[in-house]
């Protein structure tokens, strides 16, 4: 039989959630009009932290569960559903996140009564 390689697994989920929290913590600190829960890529990051995180630990148990009872599997099948339903959930959630205009922004208004086609290169 082959052996699944866990430990590179547990270092890319560990490694990923790292990146992932420094991107959110830049992201905080850099963005000043907007509250961060409010963008598309605060919820991505969210999914994402929660599966790899949710997959680090689940393979962690896996590992220590090789001669485990069919309820202890069963368990562990459970928990990896929880974690990747939770995970496309937040997905989906972040498709429907849409960025609210804030007041202080200038908007970009056209006045419609002037006539662009009056316009001189000179005031003569």
């Amino acid at each position: 039989t082959t052996k699944f390689n866990t430990i590179s697994t547990l270092f890319e989920f560990s490694f990923f959630t790292i990146i992932i929290l420094i991107f959110l913590f830049e992201k905080i600190k850099n963005e000043q009009t907007i509250i961060i829960y409010e963008t598309i890529e605060f919820w991505i990051c969210v999914s994402f932290i929660t599966y790899f995180s949710g997959n680090f630990f689940y393979i962690l148990l896996v590992e220590s569960s090789k001669v485990a009872s069919l309820s202890t599997k069963n368990q562990l099948t459970l928990i990896y559903c929880i974690v990747t339903i939770a995970k496309n959930i937040l997905f989906t959630f972040s498709i429907f996140i849409s960025k609210k205009n804030n007041s202080n922004e200038p908007q970009l208004q056209i006045d419609d009564t002037n006539n662009f086609n009056t316009l001189t290169a000179n005031n003569t």
